[in-house]
């Protein structure tokens, strides 16, 4: 189900914050490594949005070394 506008932030605080929890595990299936590289991709251009400059190919190295 699709957040409601108006807790949009509050309900995505919890469970962005479960996955930073476990940024770290290993043994991710195929398609939960490929999530989590997608959402620390997004959170990358959701600072660029607010003028935090991630670089892009030190993210991208970066997640290839991740477990």
């Amino acid at each position: 189900m699709a957040n409601m506008s108006y807790c949009r932030w509050e309900n995505t605080l919890s469970d962005l914050q479960d996955c930073a929890d476990h940024l770290h595990d290993g043994n991710l299936s195929p398609t939960e490594h490929v999530s989590r590289k997608r959402l620390l991709r997004l959170a990358a251009d959701m600072l660029g949005e607010i003028g935090v400059t991630v670089d892009h190919d030190d993210l991208d190295q970066a997640l290839e070394g991740a477990p």
